[in-house]
C-alpha cells in the first residue's frame, strides 16, 4: 500500500505516541514496584521493631523481678522493724535497699540498651576484658545474694580479651544467675565458670546446690511447655519464660543454652560464644 507522505507522518507520530505510553506505564510499573518494595521493607522494620519490644518488655520483667523481690522485703523490714533496730543496724539495712535500687535501675539501663542496638540494627561487637567482665557480672548479684545467704564463687579459667556482644552476654548471665539464686538457700554457693580456647569461643558455667530439677521437668524446659514459674525459696516470683528467652538471645549469638541437673544435687547451665581475638 502506497502511503502518503501525510499519512506516513501521521503513522510515524502515532507509533511515537504509543511508544511513549508504553514507557510510561513501564516507569509507573517500575515506580510502584519500588514503593511495594520499600513499604515491605518498613512493615518488616515495624514488625522487627514491634518483636524486640516484645522481647525487651519481657526480659525487663523478668530482670528485675529479684531486685525488687529484695527491695520490697527489706523496706518492710524497715517499715515494721524500725524503732527496734539500733542505728549502725538502720544504716546498714538502708545501705542494702540502696544496692538493690542500684541493681534494679542498672537492670532497666542493660535491656533498653540491648533493645535500643538491636531496635537500631546496631553491632554490639566490642572487645571485652573476660575476665573483668565476668567479675562485673558476678558482682550485680551480691546483693541479693548476701540477702539470702548465699556463697559467690568465680572459677576464672582465663584472663584474656576477645570480641563478642557483651550486652547480650550480659542479660543471659543474670537471668542465670537470677534463676540459681532465686532457688537457692542459705549456706549454700552459686558458681560461675568462665573458660574456653583463647581468641575462637568463651564458654560460661552457671552452677548452683539448690534442689536441682526432675528428669521429665527437664526435658519439656525449652519446649514452651513447661513455663510456668515456680516460686523461689524466700517466695521470689518469676515471669516463667525467662530460659526461653534466654535461650532466644542464644540464637542470635550462634550458641544454645545447655541444662544438666540432678534432683537434691542441684543444676548446671552453660552456654559457648564464638569470639573474635581482640587486638591488644
Amino acid at each position: 500500500m502506497n502511503l502518503s507522505q501525510f499519512d506516513r507522518a501521521w503513522l510515524e507520530f502515532g507509533m511515537s505516541v504509543l511508544l511513549a505510553g508504553l514507557l510510561w506505564l513501564l516507569w509507573r510499573n517500575h515506580r510502584i514496584r519500588k514503593g511495594q518494595i520499600k513499604l515491605a521493607n518498613e512493615i518488616e522494620s515495624l514488625m522487627e521493631a514491634e518483636l524486640v519490644l516484645g522481647k525487651s518488655l519481657a526480659l525487663l520483667a523478668h530482670h528485675i523481678s529479684a531486685p525488687f523481690h529484695y527491695a520490697r522485703s527489706i523496706s518492710g523490714v524497715l517499715c515494721e522493724r524500725w524503732d527496734e533496730l539500733d542505728p549502725t543496724e538502720r544504716r546498714s539495712t538502708v545501705h542494702l535497699l540502696r544496692d538493690h535500687l542500684d541493681e534494679l535501675t542498672d537492670q532497666f539501663d542493660r535491656v533498653l540498651a540491648w533493645a535500643r542496638t538491636k531496635t537500631a540494627g546496631q553491632s554490639t561487637l566490642e572487645p571485652v576484658a573476660i575476665g573483668s567482665f565476668s567479675e562485673t557480672e558476678l558482682g550485680r548479684l551480691r546483693p541479693a545474694a548476701t540477702h539470702k545467704g548465699v556463697r559467690l564463687e568465680l572459677a576464672l579459667f582465663r584472663d584474656d580479651r576477645g570480641i563478642f556482644d557483651s550486652q547480650a552476654v550480659s542479660l543471659v548471665l543474670q537471668n542465670l544467675l537470677s534463676n540459681a539464686l532465686k532457688y537457692s538457700t542459705s549456706g549454700q554457693t552459686i558458681f560461675l565458670e568462665v573458660s574456653g580456647k583463647p581468641g575462637r569461643a568463651i564458654r560460661f558455667v552457671v552452677r548452683d546446690e539448690a534442689g536441682g530439677i526432675g528428669p521429665e521437668e527437664l526435658g519439656h524446659l525449652f519446649s514452651g511447655r513447661n513455663h510456668l514459674s515456680k516460686a523461689g525459696t524466700a517466695r521470689e516470683k518469676g515471669s516463667g519464660i525467662g530460659l526461653l528467652l534466654t535461650q532466644e538471645v542464644l540464637l542470635g549469638l550462634k550458641s544454645s543454652l545447655v541444662a544438666q541437673s540432678t534432683p537434691q544435687s542441684g543444676s548446671e547451665f552453660s552456654f559457648t560464644v564464638p569470639i573474635e581475638p581482640s587486638p591488644g
